[in-house]
């Protein structure tokens, strides 16, 4: 029910909105004389339809005037010095009329005594008649004559505050054609405005659309229609059939009329012919008709056909992908219309991240592009916004190099520093360049449109003094709050005292309690936020644990150009009051550093303040101490306490620090279990300024008393056992035999039992200086000794038995494992190369390559080629594969996988015949044992006549 109520109404709205449009595109006109200043007898002027006395009278004959109104007004002056507020008066005119209401009239029409008085009262709420009118109708030549105008009050004297107004209001209707013809053309302009229709030179920035001036005869309105369409589209791959050569088309009237029926963009226009678009397209077409429309005397629009063609072409531009607007950009692009064809683009341009960089927009009536741009700083926030400027250009386009640093780089982050120096925690950024087209051009005493008729209003723009930028500050925690924002121009930027500075705190408990009652809740579930803006005022607010503010109030001193408040100098308005920071509750235990910390945080609505921290510590709260029984070891409890107070800035403002004993005092400990004595002090400090404060507060068990009591055990206890105890009983786990385990080199690396002795002691000196430097470790007791004595023993008898299970590898085996490398994938006779791009693997044509032979038929009886010919293995799926039927590079990548597949290989290697023959010499004990085996050795005068 809802919906329909909305969608009548929107009806019921556009029908009134149409018919207001339809009325008020008819044909008015009007003609309009007057006599100004001291109006005096026998003054006259005379006021004539153009249209009346010049059109042919064939061509008047076919003008319908729907309505001639005529007015005749008196009226006093109201943009004149002359002051006549202070004084009361009446004023009567006397006029004599004559008219004309057709062509073909010989006399005029007269009429006599027509009397208009106005009055003037400056009695407080009166009401007087300063304009009397006369009306008529239907006389397009009319002449006023003044027979006479009186004032009693002013008597002969008159001012010149008087004026006689003589107007003509006409309305017609010309006469209006259906049907059109004529040429009409869209294309592209270049830099110097000229249209280029077909060969588009890539710097156009604007489309223009012209079409002559018979399109519209008889007309009061133009609409114009465009639309269009993406290459990549459907409708363009259709588009690009229909070319006719020389960058021109041939569309089908009816699928023009199908495309831009329902997506196009219509703009009416009152009689012109042409107008201008800016290139916001990417590559593509676009395509666009125009008709002529009116209003006929019934207040009915009616339109002409639609025009396409320039008389043989459809009127269809091309952009190509030169010509389209910034292909290397990411853009966006939204555009808004007026009345008469009056519109504003705007387009904004963004960066990789998708964060808008740079923004423009023209409007068709200035013709000139206004930039703003937005500087991110190194965690990509919007740190720095420049103020919009126009730019000296007519093109919606990126405007590179816009707002230049000091240097004549595009400005950045990195020309946004840190202020120096204590207290100085705020942004600073450099100066834009005055060499360029931006902001800060346009904001100096150098604007380039200062003098120019169309751009009066210039000589009021400020001088920003390179300045015309924001600075945001956020704070250092990642969270994206502001911490700081500057104004715009110089006496604005952060540092300068005029800036807006956010500060982020908890309200204490007794604040809220104070304004909402004990029904509050805990101070932890709210925020409290303080501003303080340009003028030094500073308010607070309230947040709920849902974001809600729950309240809002003014706090501190009134800034000197503001009043205070009435109830800030009361009796006691101001006064000191006690509220709790930190309870027990807040405080976080860190037991690897044995420390309990509390952070708090208060505002400071008022500088210079001094503020008083009282801390109280009962070291018996923290923890409980036993009555240990008599004779035993007992201590108190020893705290450290150190307060600190920072401000927003991260500077100390005060800090105090308690440590409990220290020096000689260690030497006195009292070991009695009495009640340890309770800590009582307080810090003063002073806020210098208005802003968040950070109080840290730490209590850490005292490591000096820790480190005194622990010596104290140790040397009061006598079962402690020591550090040599521990490392004599880790040395009986030690097993040193994994440092020998060769059978060969075991005897050797051994050696004598000095020799290991030296070799262990050594290391034993090493480790004690590495990790046991501060302590009493011997390492030449007489325990050590014996496990170094026990060990070498025990690694004698593992060497010898290693010795007996040692077997030395055959010579000749070595060398065929050698053999067996050659033909495997990459060796040098299994050559191959690999794509790491399409994983793909490839046989060398090497003559010598033997990987072809998986595939190779074997000739006559060869029986290592046939056994490789015949290779099989599982594959991951469990099947059995033959190798010969896989393409080269599947069968690679399985032998990579089955290594194995060498021993069949290696049977055709050049050299096979050596490992064998090295074999028979080798049982024959021919090769001694340890030979190294080479080809001269192998391959001697009598190989030929060796059996294999």
């Amino acid at each position: 029910m809802g919906l329909n109520v909305i969608i009548k109404r929107s009806a019921l709205v556009f029908a009134m909105l149409l018919a207001a449009s339809l009325y008020a595109n008819a044909q008015d006109e009007s003609y309009i004389q007057t006599i100004g200043g001291n109006v005096k007898k026998g003054d006259s002027c005379t006021v004539a339809d153009d249209k009346f006395l010049n059109l042919p009278l064939a061509d008047w004959n076919r003008v319908q005037n729907t309505a001639v109104d005529n007015i005749i007004s008196f009226a006093l002056r109201n943009d004149v010095n002359f002051y006549y507020y202070n004084k009361i008066f009446n004023c009567t005119l006397k006029l004599r009329v004559k008219y004309f209401t057709s062509r073909d009239q010989q006399s005029p029409t007269i009429i006599d005594s027509v009397s208009l008085a106005v009055k003037y009262d400056s009695a407080a709420g009166s009401h007087y008649p300063v304009s009397n009118s006369y009306r008529f109708k239907n006389a397009f030549k009319v002449t006023v004559i003044v027979d006479s105008i009186y004032s009693k009050e002013w008597g002969s004297k008159l001012p010149d505050i008087f004026e006689v107004r003589n107007q003509i209001l006409v309305s017609r209707v010309y006469p209006f054609s259906p049907q059109i013809s004529g040429h009409f053309s869209v294309g592209l302009q270049n830099e110097t405005g000229q249209n280029n229709r077909v060969q588009l030179d890539g710097s156009g920035r604007k489309i223009a659309i012209d079409w002559n001036s018979s399109i519209y005869t008889g007309a009061t309105q133009v609409d114009l229609e465009w639309t269009y369409i993406d290459k990549m589209s459907n409708r363009g791959t259709q588009v690009a059939t229909y070319a006719a050569g020389g960058g021109y088309f041939d569309i089908p009237q009816s699928k023009l009329e199908e495309w831009m029926r329902y997506d196009n963009t219509r703009i009416t226009l009152p009689p012109t012919n042409s107008y201008t678009i800016n290139q916001h397209y990417a590559d593509g077409y676009i395509i666009a008709r125009v008709r002529s429309a009116s209003v006929n005397s019934e207040g009915v629009r009616v339109t002409s056909n639609w025009v396409y063609t320039d008389g043989t072409h459809t009127q269809c531009l091309e952009i190509s992908l030169t010509d389209a607007h910034e292909p290397n950009l990411n853009w966006q692009f939204n555009g808004s219309f007026a009345e008469e064809g009056k519109s504003k683009d705007v387009i904004s341009y963004f960066d990789a991240t998708l964060r808008g960089r740079q923004t423009v927009t023209i409007n068709n009536s200035d013709d000139k592009a206004i930039a703003a741009e937005t500087i991110y700083d190194n965690m990509g926030r919007p740190t720095l916004n420049i103020l919009p400027s126009p730019v000296n250009d007519n093109k919606l386009k990126y405007y590179a190099s816009l707002n230049l640093n000091p240097s004549g780089q595009p400005y950045s982050h990195t020309d946004i520093t840190q202020a120096s120096g204590s207290g100085n925690c705020y942004p600073v950024a450099a100066n834009l360049n005055l060499a360029s087209d931006g902001a800060a051009k346009y904001y100096s005493p150098g604007n380039p449109f200062l003098g120019s008729a169309d751009f009066y209003f210039t000589k009021y723009v400020p001088d920003a003094k390179q300045k015309p930028f924001s600075l945001t500050q956020y704070m250092a925690d990642n969270t994206g709050r502001v911490r700081s924002q500057g104004g715009v121009g110089e006496d604005f930027q952060p540092g300068s005292g005029r800036e807006t500075k956010y500060f982020y705190g908890k309200p204490l408990q007794s604040e809220l309690d104070r304004i909402f009652g004990m029904e509050v809740g805990y101070n932890s579930h709210y925020l409290k936020n303080m501003v303080v803006d340009a003028n030094g005022q500073v308010s607070v607010s309230y947040v709920d644990a849902a974001g809600k503010t729950i309240a809002t109030a003014l706090a501190g001193i009134a800034p000197g150009n503001m009043d205070a408040l009435p109830s800030a100098t009361a009796t006691g308005a101001r006064r000191p009051m006690t509220q709790v920071l930190m309870r027990p509750n807040d405080f976080v235990i860190d037991p690897s550093q044995l420390v309990k910390k509390s952070v708090a945080t208060f505002m400071a609505e008022v500088p210079n303040a001094t503020y008083k921290i009282k801390y109280v510590l009962n070291p018996a709260s923290l923890g409980p101490y036993n009555n240990i029984p008599t004779g035993e070891f007992c201590t108190k409890c020893y705290y450290d306490i150190v307060v600190s107070v920072k401000n927003d800035c991260g500077d100390a403002v005060a800090s105090e620090t308690v440590t409990t004993l220290t020096g000689s005092d260690l030497q006195n400990i009292d070991y009695n279990c009495a009640e340890p004595a309770i800590y009582n002090d307080e810090l003063e400090f002073v806020a210098s300024k208005v802003g968040e404060y950070n109080i840290t507060y730490s209590i850490q068990l005292s490591r000096n008393v820790i480190n005194a009591e622990v010596e104290y055990y140790i040397q009061h206890n006598r079962d402690l056992k020591t550090l040599q105890a521990f490392y004599h009983d880790e040395m009986l786990t030690a097993n040193l035999e994994g440092c020998y385990s060769d059978c060969k080199t075991c005897q050797q690396k051994l050696g004598t039992e000095d020799d290991f002795a030296r070799k262990m002691h050594d290391l034993l000196e090493q480790l004690k200086a590495e990790k046991y430097s501060g302590y009493n470790f011997n390492t030449e007791s007489e325990e050590i000794q014996a496990w170094i004595h026990n060990t070498y023993l025990a690694l004698v008898a593992h060497c010898n038995s290693l010795q007996s299970n040692c077997i030395a590898q055959s010579p000749c085996e070595k060398n065929l494992e050698i053999i067996k490398n050659d033909v495997r994938p990459f060796g040098q006779y299994a050559l191959v190369t690999y794509n790491d791009i399409t994983d793909v693997y490839s046989i060398d044509p090497d003559p010598t390559n033997l990987l072809p032979l998986y595939h190779t038929t074997p000739a006559g009886n060869d029986v290592d080629a046939q056994a490789i010919y015949n290779i099989r293995f599982t594959d991951d799926n469990g099947n059995t594969v033959n190798a010969r039927n896989l393409p080269v590079s599947d069968f690679i990548k399985a032998y990579i996988r089955h290594p194995e597949w060498a021993d069949l290989f290696v049977k055709k290697h050049v050299e096979y015949c050596s490992y064998l023959w090295c074999s028979y010499r080798y049982i024959k004990n021919e090769v001694p044992q340890g030979t190294e085996i080479s080809a001269s050795y192998l391959f001697d005068e009598n190989i030929l006549e060796r059996p294999k």
